[in-house]
């Protein structure tokens, strides 16, 4: 890949390397989007761009760059079959960050052209993720794409794009989804091609909903007896199948003996389901008190210690009903802590989760406090949620409604992160353009001409001519006397300047004898210097209006350039090419006929020029941008343009702007006025009224033009 830039004219440098990437740029698009034909030819179509724009630049250097990554890597068929909306968007994003990394493996320019496109999305706001409107699947695609493009492709411009979206995943995702994906995706390194990319993107995709299922089980709500309300958890034992974090609590019942084993998690229980046993009757605590609980039941608890110590026996441990989520490892509140806050609440419990329902006390539920009653030290409306899926500490409420958390059988916090990414990961149409490298650039080309409010010439399309009308001998031997005129004139002017030259200086290796009585009249430029004779290697682009004002004059105009053509033929290290504009056709109606390229013998192509016609308007702006470009593409030291024209271009501001930006870039332009006086436009020119007054006309223009020292 060789980055050629052209000054002042930044459709030619992008057309320019796409060329050496194989690729057919097509201008004027509304997007920015690869194709493949039947044939394996590279087409892009790009949105015009402007002359000259160092971020419109960046923009479309680095999206060629880009999408000839796609072209040479990517298996776009199944790219195509992908209809999982999140399954296709991954996958794409983490194949941008594969053939890009082959794009900086593969050549040496790739690295700065694309660090310089993520700077100028940067730059213009790109890749930002407002914390407070961006949905799951932002921040996830975000995340993905900044951490990848910073830690794989050393983008350093998206650091903070980074670090930022990294802090809002993090709170987004349930369980150990977070870390897992990370670890995940930087396999990406490894792929060697869209189908193992596809394959890590369905792996992320499975841990996701894997992830997702584990922590969106709803908490089923406990079975209360009829009649009064009481939960049947006080029967002495716990219930074997218990959801992990249900909060149930069993209290003992009978003689006053403690249960026995009881406090051991039963074996169907998860972990830190967060049950505990009471003992009752006696007073003493439950045996065994193997595992820890995150939560313990509160309540008022005054008359039943009042009870207990009547009977001699110890007080039960009790927590503050207002433990929430982050209690755990058994550990209870002091007793005095207790009797305050069943003080303050005596009502109802202090919990921040009951089982009964979120309203509570509220509802006119009220505590049994007499346990020789036949009560229970639970409330009526029911046990205690477990806090692990609350907040930690929330304070005591007037029992009203709780302060954290959520009641059984709506979900938490970790169950909500669940439930938005099971959704996110179920939406088959989902489609995030954010994130796809040509919709921004796209975007970004569109916002780019929009502020600057220039408008930009299309670099237009050229479309072999292989229309031929009559004998190409015939035309020859027509125009045989103006082009041996010209042949003899400019010819012998281009002889003259190859000759060798020897000159005399005051310094140098070699004397010349023949000079050296000139020393006593105190001239001391003896010395001997051969200059070279300038060798001609000079590119011309010869252009000829074919529109309808020049209907009566489209013969003498082909005649014109023809003769330019065949004269220069013979002229060494000279290399000519003519096009005519415009042509209509491809949905395009100021695209660029060639009628011959550089290189083509003009007695092969002679019978085209009877063919030319007319057609159309005068788009002479673009076509002199073409022209622009297909002289750069030559490897030549000098390079002409030369158009004959009858001087009305369609947009007069825009012919003058692509002149100047073609002399900008090094190309000498001049024009030859078909019976029309085009001094007014360009600087160097000529008027011909017939084919005759070419010779002497094109020899006063190209004299200081071909002449000119390297």
């Amino acid at each position: 890949m060789q980055q050629r830039t052209i000054n002042g004219s930044l459709p030619i440098t992008a057309r320019l390397l796409a060329d050496d990437l194989g690729i057919k740029t097509h201008f004027g698009a509304e997007g920015f989007a690869c194709f493949q034909d039947d044939q394996g030819g590279k087409h892009l179509y790009i949105p015009n761009l402007p002359a000259e724009d160092d971020l419109a630049s960046a923009l479309a250097l680095g999206g060629i760059v880009h999408e000839d990554g796609h072209f040479s890597e990517t298996d776009l068929l199944l790219m195509q079959s992908i209809t999982d909306g999140f399954l296709h968007d991954l996958t794409n994003i983490l194949e941008d960050i594969r053939i890009e990394q082959h794009q900086i493996r593969k050549y040496a320019g790739a690295k700065s052209i694309l660090a310089k496109m993520i700077r100028a999305m940067v730059d213009t706001g790109s890749f930002r993720i407002d914390p407070e409107k961006a949905g799951l699947v932002d921040v996830l695609f975000g995340y993905v794409v900044c951490e990848l493009r910073v830690k794989v492709l050393q983008q350093e411009a998206l650091v903070p794009r980074a670090f930022d979206a990294a802090n809002l995943l993090e709170g987004k995702l349930p369980g150990d989804a977070f870390a897992k994906l990370t670890d995940m995706m930087f396999t990406v390194r490894e792929t060697k091609s869209t189908v193992e990319v596809l394959t890590l993107a369905k792996q992320i995709f499975a841990m996701l909903q894997h992830e997702s299922q584990q922590q969106s089980q709803p908490k089923p709500q406990p079975e209360e007896s009829a009649g009064d309300g009481q939960p049947e958890s006080d029967q002495g034992e716990s219930q074997p199948d218990e959801a992990e974090g249900s909060g149930q609590s069993d209290a003992a019942q009978g003689d006053g003996q403690p249960k026995s084993d009881h406090g051991d998690s039963q074996p169907d229980e998860p972990e830190g389901s967060g049950e505990s046993d009471a003992a009752q009757g006696d007073g003493q605590p439950e045996s065994d008190q193997g595992e820890s609980n995150d939560s313990r039941r509160g309540g008022d608890q005054s008359d039943e210690s009042k009870a207990q110590e009547e009977s001699g026996a110890q007080s039960s441990q009790t927590e503050s009903g207002n433990q929430g989520a982050g209690q755990s490892n058994g550990q209870s509140d002091d007793q005095s802590e207790a009797e305050g806050q069943e003080a303050a609440h005596p009502n109802g419990s202090a919990n921040d989760q009951s089982q009964g329902g979120s309203d509570g006390a509220s509802n006119g539920a009220t505590t049994n406090d007499n346990p020789d009653l036949g009560g229970s030290d639970a409330t009526a409306a029911g046990d205690t949620h477990p806090a692990d899926q609350g907040n930690v500490g929330g304070d005591t409420n007037d029992g009203t409604e709780p302060t954290t958390g959520q009641p059984i059988g709506e979900f938490s916090g970790a169950d909500a992160k669940a439930e938005a990414l099971a959704g996110l990961l179920a939406d088959d149409d989902l489609s995030s353009k954010k994130w796809d490298m040509a919709n921004v650039i796209a975007e970004l080309l569109g916002d780019r001409m929009l502020e600057s409010g220039a408008g930009a010439v299309r670099l237009p399309d050229g479309i072999p001519m292989h229309l031929e009308a009559g004998n190409g001998e015939d035309v020859l031997a027509r125009l045989r006397a103006e082009t041996n005129a010209v042949r003899r004139k400019t010819l012998g002017l281009l002889e003259a300047q190859a000759r060798t030259k020897i000159l005399n200086g005051r310094s140098g290796n070699r004397l010349d004898a023949r000079r050296l009585w000139k020393t006593r009249m105190g001239d001391c430029r003896v010395f001997e210097k051969r200059v070279e004779g300038h060798k001609q290697d000079t590119a011309i682009q010869l252009l000829v209006d074919r529109s309808y004002s020049l209907k009566r004059l489209i013969t003498l105009a082909c005649d014109s350039v023809l003769a330019v053509a065949m004269a220069m033929e013979g002229a060494q290290g000279v290399s000519t090419s003519v096009a005519a504009f415009p042509y209509l056709g491809c949905g395009q109606s100021d695209d660029v006929l060639v009628i011959s390229q550089f290189g083509e013998s003009f007695r092969k192509t002679a019978a085209r020029f009877p063919a030319i016609g007319v057609d159309g308007d005068t788009p002479m702006a673009e076509a002199m941008l073409w022209c622009g470009y297909n002289l750069h593409a030559q490897n030549k030291e000098r390079k002409i343009l030369v158009v004959a024209t009858d001087g009305k271009p369609n947009v007069q501001k825009d012919a003058e702007s692509v002149i100047r930006q073609l002399e900008a870039s090094g190309i000498e332009v001049m024009a030859i006025g078909i019976n029309i006086d085009v001094s007014g436009l360009f600087r160097t020119s000529g008027m011909i009224r017939d084919i005759r007054d070419l010779p002497n006309v094109l020899f006063g223009m190209l004299q200081e033009k071909l002449a000119k020292a390297a």
